[in-house]
C-alpha cells in the first residue's frame, strides 16, 4: 500500500476542492446563460418589427422632448433679452408683445 506524503495529500485535497468549486461555478454560469441565449435567438431570429416599433417610439419621444427643451431655451432667451430692454420701454414692449 502506498502512503502519500502529507503535504501532497493536502495539495490534492485543495486541488480537488478548487476544481469542484470551479465546476459548480461553471454549471451556475451555464444555467444563467441559457435564458439569455434563448432571448437573443428570439430577438435575432424572430420578428424584429416589434423591436423596431419600440425604438422608433423611443426616438419620437426623445425628439419631442428635444423640441420642448429647445422651446424652453428659446423662451428663456427671449425673457433674458426682454429684461435687458430699457426699463421705461419695458411696459410698452410688454403690451405690444401680448397684443400679438
Amino acid at each position: 500500500m502506498f502512503v502519500a506524503n502529507p503535504e501532497d495529500e493536502k495539495k490534492d485535497v485543495c486541488h480537488c476542492s478548487i476544481q469542484e468549486k470551479l465546476e459548480n461555478e461553471l454549471k451556475e454560469l451555464d444555467k444563467r446563460l441559457k435564458p439569455k441565449e434563448a432571448e437573443m435567438k428570439r430577438v435575432a431570429g424572430g420578428d424584429t418589427s416589434v423591436l423596431k416599433q419600440h425604438y422608433e417610439k423611443k426616438v419620437q419621444d426623445l425628439e419631442h422632448e428635444k423640441r420642448a427643451l429647445q422651446y424652453d431655451a428659446a423662451i428663456k432667451d427671449v425673457n433674458k433679452a426682454f429684461y435687458k430692454v430699457v426699463p421705461m420701454c419695458r411696459d410698452e414692449v410688454r403690451e405690444q408683445f401680448y397684443q400679438i
